[in-house]
């Protein structure tokens, strides 16, 4: 058995930081690494040695349970409303509410007001709204470990969306719990906070103004147009830019800046060690269902997770699919490194995102880039950011 402890190797730690909770002494604390990562560091002045945090250490020796058939649906929201607020089909939504109004308590990512996403702690709609959306930042778990446990301990029924590395945590840590549901979503790799935040401060040089508000699927042109990034800032300018020309959205999409973890990740499947597992519906899977503002695909892994679905068959339209022939990427096979990844993050600790640009973009996107990155500056020195969007609008089409 291999584990970060005994192997040191940033492939092994997931940052998941559930070796900080199970230390009985308080002897692991965390620090960050150059690419602003977090990771484990034992205190060796109050290690006592026992074993703890290597036996809690399990994301390298993870077995996942096997299937003999994957149920599988696309999904979405009946209330409209809601779904134009979240990212995809509205299934977060659907079964948070349903945890909700039976008492129940939830845990997801939050993005705080330093723009740091964090798992937080629900049991209201407003407190929950703030968990929707997609963010594409690791999330801190923090002291959501010791909350959870207290809450399973009370009797409270227990949501936790997260990664699937961050629930095979939670499970880790708390054991089965009848009143324990996990909810993990088809995750692409989780990108460092600290380049987020570097990334904003990108964004407010060129809107001249802070960020007040910031989205990575934003529906103001509709679901079909929902990769683009979108920063509300302070003066009133506004920040859009489609994917292939975002030097952030980019560079994740690209596999260039993720985790080391996420490149040998063992839940890169259809087996998976919670009850639900969520993500988006494109392409041939999404015409299951006419909506033109989000469907979401959704996996039923266990009897708890039918259960629940069974729950909220009224709030969503469902249509059950055979989806092992139409399998997204991270349904198979986990993030393929770039070969050019070293590099991007040599040019990004030497120079900021600024100096990835060559790394992260053709010649052909680099002009793109700077066209669209120009008209944002212009628009909104001009106080005219809607003509940006218009020639977003018209670009698309």
């Amino acid at each position: 058995m291999s584990s970060f402890f005994s192997t040191l190797n940033e492939a092994d730690c997931c940052g998941c930081l559930g070796c900080v909770s199970v230390c009985p002494n308080s002897a692991i604390g965390v620090i960050t690494n150059r690419k602003g990562f977090l990771y484990p560091q034992i205190d060796e002045t109050k290690c006592i040695h026992c074993g703890a945090c290597v036996r809690f250490c399990q994301f390298s020796n993870t077995i996942l349970p096997p299937k003999d058939k994957v149920e599988s649906y696309v999904c979405v929201l009946n209330n409209k409303y809601e779904l134009n607020s979240s990212s995809s089909g509205g299934v977060f939504f659907a079964v948070s509410d349903y945890v909700l109004k039976n008492g129940g308590v939830v845990y997801g990512a939050v993005m705080d007001d330093d723009f740091y996403v964090r798992i937080t702690r629900a049991d209201n709609v407003n407190e929950r709204n703030q968990m929707r959306r997609t963010k594409y930042v690791q999330g801190i778990m923090g002291d959501s470990y010791d909350k959870i446990k207290k809450d399973i301990l009370e009797g409270k029924i227990v949501l936790f969306s997260g990664t699937p590395c961050q629930c095979l945590a939670v499970k880790q840590y708390l054991g089965e719990s009848d009143n324990l549901i996990l909810l993990d979503f088809i995750c692409h790799g989780v990108p460092s906070p600290q380049v987020f935040i570097d990334y904003l401060e990108y964004v407010e040089k060129i809107t001249k103004s802070k960020v007040k508000n910031f989205y990575f699927r934003s529906k103001e042109f509709g679901h079909v147009h929902s990769q683009h990034s979108e920063a509300l800032c302070e003066n009133g300018a506004t920040y859009y830019m489609m994917p292939s020309a975002d030097i952030y959205y980019k560079s994740f999409l690209a596999n260039l800046m993720s985790r080391e973890s996420c490149y040998n990740c063992p839940f890169a499947s259809t087996e998976r060690i919670t009850d639900i597992t969520m993500g988006d519906a494109w392409g041939s899977v999404a015409k299951e269902l006419n909506s033109l503002n989000g469907i979401s695909t959704l996996i039923v892994n266990s009897e708890k997770g039918r259960n629940i679905i069974n729950q909220i068959m009224d709030s969503m339209e469902f249509k059950q699919v055979e989806i092992m022939d139409r399998l997204q990427p991270q349904l198979k096979y986990p993030a393929k490194k770039p070969i050019d990844s070293n590099i991007w993050w040599q040019k990004y600790i030497s120079k900021g995102l600024k100096g990835t640009k060559k790394i992260s973009f053709s010649p052909k996107e680099r002009m793109i880039n700077f066209s669209m990155e120009s008209m944002i500056r212009i628009c909104n020195y001009i106080h005219k950011p809607e003509i940006y969007k218009k020639f977003l609008l018209k670009f698309w089409k």
